[in-house]
């Protein structure tokens, strides 16, 4: 009987040790979904902490820009982008608070600009 208890045993201890891997590996996935959603409302305050005054200077600047601009005449104007890249039609993006984006599209020049709504989606084109 002794092996068979020790049998009963070992198959015991790999379950506990099972259900404590599977209850680690769960903690672990809610605290990293946790420390995401934290990022992207750092990300998103620092965002919006930009003032009316300055989103409708940025538009200003935006509605001086022309066909035919290089993108240093743009950065010139606006300064750094906040993201950009692309191949074929290159693209640069300026964040203008925490809804709103302008990306300017270059081939050959300035080809558009469009500010977007990150909410609902919404589009204005300004050239």
């Amino acid at each position: 009987m002794y092996p068979m208890f020790t049998l009963y045993k070992v198959r015991s201890m790999k379950k506990n040790l099972l259900i404590i891997i599977l209850a680690l590996v769960i903690i672990l996935a809610f605290v990293s979904c946790d420390n995401s959603k934290d990022m992207k409302s750092k990300t998103s305050s620092s965002i919006s902490n930009t003032t009316s005054k300055e989103v409708e200077s940025m538009l200003d600047k935006l509605h001086q820009i022309k066909k035919g601009w290089t993108s240093e005449q743009v950065r010139e104007l606006l300064g750094n982008p906040d993201e950009a890249g692309g191949s074929g039609i290159y693209r640069e993006i300026y964040y203008l608070n925490a809804k709103e984006t302008a990306t300017i599209m270059y081939s050959d020049g300035v080809w558009s600009i469009t500010i977007r709504n990150t909410e609902t989606s919404e589009t204005t084109t300004i050239l």
